[in-house]
């Protein structure tokens, strides 16, 4: 019953949709993959997507990865034949999230004929059994969509999508939550504020945590611990909310210490100085070659050796007011066509 009231919701809200964008004489435009779990980067991504979209005029109906394969199909038999159909970005495309990744792939061929556009993504396939069949998979339903366009993130997975998918039209730009603005509330910085991962991309073990506890100790600099996940689901009525409350907790500290891609763009974001280790894929090392260019602030490292030294010279650092704008009219140009 519950699933059934559910159901009816949904498809009242897709009907409600269609109707605004019939009134405003807008195309329709459907975000697959939606965060309602409690990774705020993820929200993040999804904020920034619908910021730009909001600047040409363009309204998105956004489904999660948990919808009912029935309302998968409602919305295919529903939706008009000039729909564009999006991927919200991120890092999930492959054989580590394989919820998302099946997602991606039942989306691709149920709206094959449909435009679509995977907003700017990190793309790994792990080098094992699963990860080479997950690949085959993939190649497989992305080279049956007529008009597929890949926005990569970082330049590893543009080469890779551009020699993998044939039919793909790949472009490369920047985290799109790099497109956000936050206004510094001069709120006075103290201390350091520790991000770092606890799921199978991190990489950082408790041994080296503890060595950077001790260095702070021992220097009686004030730490705190934070993630960019939290333990309880953000549905997109709140996801604003608690994304800048999260950017508000990085814009009070002197200086991030992280191994989470966003916890680095919000550093960057906030402009907080910030040290971010490299995770197990490439996305973090990738994203931060765009950052490097406009933030000195920013220091990437394979390892803690030397970290004491990077410490000092960052909680000693001039912080410089100036805002560097990332550049997206490959993304603005696809969208208004």
């Amino acid at each position: 019953m519950k699933n059934q009231i559910k159901n009816i919701l949904f498809r009242i809200s897709f009907y409600l949709y269609k109707f605004k964008c019939k009134i405003k004489k807008q195309k329709e435009f459907i975000i697959f993959n939606a965060p309602i779990h409690g990774n705020i980067g993820d929200h993040a991504i999804l904020y920034a997507e619908e910021n730009i979209l909001k600047k040409i005029n363009i309204s998105a109906f956004e489904i999660s990865t948990y919808i009912d394969k029935k309302n998968l199909y409602y919305i295919m038999n529903k939706i008009s034949q000039d729909a564009i159909i999006a991927i919200t970005g991120g890092g999930f495309i492959g054989s580590q999230w394989l919820l998302e990744e099946d997602m991606v792939n039942r989306v691709f061929s149920t709206f094959s004929n449909h435009k679509i556009i995977v907003f700017p993504q990190t793309i790994f396939f792990k080098d094992d059994e699963q990860g080479i069949e997950e690949l085959k998979k993939s190649i497989e339903i992305f080279d049956k969509v007529k008009n597929l366009y890949i926005f990569a993130r970082e330049k590893r997975t543009y080469d890779f999508a551009k020699t993998t998918y044939k039919n793909a039209k790949v472009m490369l730009v920047p985290d799109i939550v790099l497109s956000l603005e936050y206004k510094n509330k001069n709120t006075a910085r103290n201390g350091v504020l520790i991000c770092l991962r606890k799921d199978i991309e991190g990489i950082f073990s408790e041994k080296n945590k503890e060595e950077i506890y001790d260095i702070l100790k021992n220097k009686e600099i004030k730490y705190s611990d934070t993630d960019t996940v939290v333990k309880y689901g953000i549905n997109k009525f709140k996801r604003k909310h608690e994304l800048f409350k999260k950017l508000d907790e990085f814009a009070k500290s002197k200086l991030i210490i992280t191994d989470r891609l966003h916890g680095m763009i919000f550093s960057t974001i906030t402009n907080t100085p910030c040290i971010v280790f490299r995770n197990s894929n490439y996305k973090v090392e990738g994203v931060y070659q765009w950052i490097k260019k406009n933030d000195k602030n920013i220091i990437l490292k394979d390892n803690i050796d030397g970290i004491e030294k990077d410490i000092d010279n960052l909680l000693n650092t001039t912080i410089s007011s100036k805002k560097e704008n990332y550049n997206f009219d490959e993304l603005y140009k696809i969208l208004e066509e």
